[in-house]
């Protein structure tokens, strides 16, 4: 406007000073310099009124945010306290108590900011529901502490019109969850998208952030002890949609983009509380599709004894221990959505296994399960493609029934391999078995490998064992051939050896090529001495006689071929019957089979 009249004055201006008129013009130019003058005086006392209304408008909305902020901290935020309160209490038929501290609530940032939140389950209360409505009662009970949980992103007008929750990012500190199952679920499993209600179907999270968390769970409200228990528990996830869209996207798991998680300790009560699976740190992401578990352990909650006596049987009492243990290619879309384990590979770094036995104080009894039927028990799918052990050190200890001392047998530097780990009847079948092919040195000295391939599904049980023995001096079984089989090898050496065994769950035959030299057996007393009868020394010098002058393939034999028949012994284990084959093969090699 100030231009326009700007350019008016120029052109009268001009046309005053080309006119000859000169005192007309005159008289004009002066009334039109009064005008203008009025209007440039009238345009800047409106400016200045624009401004000044700008400026209290400004003070009033100042005014209005203090008074809105004054209100919030004094009203809305105990009022809001007092609404989550009540809310929880009703929604749960009272059975959850909600304790808050502080809850500060910015309604244009869109956030709830909660300072020491506990959420408590109220036992007496669900009890009455059992007896009153079971149907009100819930299975699982939860009880929740956290020292501040922060939540952004929310719309109050959208929460007032009832509408699904879309949200920003939720967080807890230092939370504390407790899962109690208070009673069996015998509720259809359905998933959690189709079990949300209200505002909560359809929900979406950008980001839940869980820092320094615990989390335990128990079976019984009876049980003092948790039987899992997670410490130092950190995670991100990412991009939460709870719909049927997210549950069968297949680049989504848990209705997640991603999930990064980490515990600093894990601790898992095994059945019949015989055992705890402990671990150090633990991380998985679903975006590298990788678990790492580091110092993970097998801990026996009794002693031997204490354990044989609660099992009610003679029962070995194992300790194992790994130190790395590494999973790869998980895919953790189809542990969500069907709850089925599906792994590419396994690594097992330097484990270390522990067993003794005691079959001399506590009766032998009850029925061993084979690979295959521990596998096709599993309530759930699994399939592993492959699994690496190094450096595996194995030691059973056992004592006899008739001996006095305990027998020992170790095999140290296993190398293992394991393919088509699975009970999907897709991939496994009588042409395409599980293989087992490792190696390793018995009692630390002698070569061994062998080939086991079983298939998994067979209910017969049926699998093959093909191996081969290199060379070594079988003085060095003598810790567990002493004391168990009552036989003692002072001299002799196994050149090479090698059989192949066809079991199925109650027999087992097979053939054994050994090639051995200078063997001298002692047959051993039973009475804890390690002196002969004389039937004894008969047998031995028998034995060494047949297995010196006869059986040993000397001057370029070939090796000695002998049959191996064993009936399994249901009640001990399928390492217990591989062992019986291997020994039964062995002693009719040596020609003590018989004489035993």
């Amino acid at each position: 406007m100030l231009d326009t009249l700007g350019l008016a004055v120029e052109g009268l201006l001009f046309f005053e000073k080309g006119s000859g008129h000169a005192q007309q013009n005159g008289k004009i130019s002066a009334f039109l310099r009064r005008r203008v003058a009025n209007i440039f005086l009238v345009e800047q006392l409106s400016t200045k009124s624009i401004v000044k209304k700008w400026f209290w408008a400004m003070v009033a909305v100042a005014a209005l945010l203090l008074l809105a902020v004054v209100w919030v901290r004094v009203y809305l935020d105990p009022w809001a306290e007092k609404k989550l309160a009540e809310e929880v209490r009703s929604k749960s038929n009272g059975e959850y108590l909600l304790k808050t501290g502080s809850v500060d609530v910015s309604l244009l940032a869109g956030t709830v900011t909660i300072d020491s939140l506990e959420l408590a389950h109220q036992p007496a209360v669900w009890e009455r529901l059992q007896k009153s409505n079971p149907a009100q009662a819930k299975a699982m009970a939860i009880d929740l502490q956290a020292t501040r949980v922060n939540l952004t992103g929310l719309s109050f007008l959208d929460l007032l019109q009832k509408k699904p929750l879309r949200l920003g990012n939720l967080q807890l500190d230092h939370p504390n969850l407790v899962l109690t199952q208070m009673k069996p679920d015998t509720s259809q499993p359905k998933p959690l998208h189709e079990k949300l209600t209200g505002q909560l179907k359809g929900i979406i999270l950008q980001k839940i952030v869980i820092n320094n968390g615990r989390l335990r769970y128990k079976s019984s409200p009876r049980q003092k002890a948790s039987e899992v228990e997670l410490t130092g528990l950190k995670a991100t996830a990412y991009h939460l949609q709870v719909d049927s869209a997210s549950f069968q996207d297949l680049s989504r798991a848990f209705y997640c983009q991603k999930i990064e998680a980490s515990a600093a300790t894990t601790n898992l009560m095994l059945p019949q509380q015989y055992y705890r699976l402990k671990t150090g740190a633990v991380a998985l992401s679903t975006t590298t599709k990788q678990v790492k578990v580091q110092q993970a352990a097998l801990v026996p909650l009794l002693g031997p004894k204490a354990l044989a006596r609660k099992a009610g049987r003679a029962i070995a009492r194992f300790n194992i221990t790994v130190p790395v243990l590494r999973f790869s290619k998980v895919q953790f879309g189809t542990l969500s959505r069907y709850g089925n384990v599906q792994v590419g590979g396994v690594q097992v770094l330097n484990p270390s296994l522990r067993a003794y036995m005691d079959c001399k104080n506590f009766p032998i009894k009850g029925v061993q399960p084979l690979p295959q039927d521990l596998v096709q028990k599993l309530p759930f799918g699994l399939t592993i493609k492959r699994v690496a052990i190094r450096s595996l050190d194995v030691r059973y200890e056992e004592l006899a029934p008739e001996a006095t001392q305990t027998g020992t047998l170790f095999v140290r530097n296993i190398i293992a391999q394991i393919s088509n780990l699975t009970n999907d009847k897709n991939l496994m079948t009588q042409k395409r078995p599980a293989v087992v092919k490792a190696t390793g040195l018995i009692m630390g000295k002698a070569y061994m490998a062998a080939t086991v391939k079983l298939n998994l599904l067979d209910p017969q049980g049926r699998h093959t064992i093909v191996g081969r023995i290199g060379p070594g001096n079988p003085a060095v079984l003598n810790q567990m051939l002493e004391p168990i089989l009552h036989m003692s090898v002072k001299s002799g050496e196994i050149k090479k050896g090698s059989f192949q065994v066809s079991l199925n769950r109650t027999s087992a035959k097979g053939i054994m090529l050994i090639q051995y030299d200078g063997f001298k057996v002692d047959l051993l007393s039973k009475d804890g001495e390690k002196r002969q009868s004389l039937g004894k020394k008969l047998l031995s010098f028998a034995a060494n006689k047949m297995v010196i002058d006869s059986d040993s393939p000397s001057n370029g034999k070939e090796p000695a071929q002998v049959p191996i028949q064993v009936a399994r012994r249901s009640d001990r284990s399928i390492l217990t019957y591989w062992k019986d084959c291997l020994a039964d093969g062995a002693l009719h090699a040596l020609g003590v089979s018989s004489m035993k």
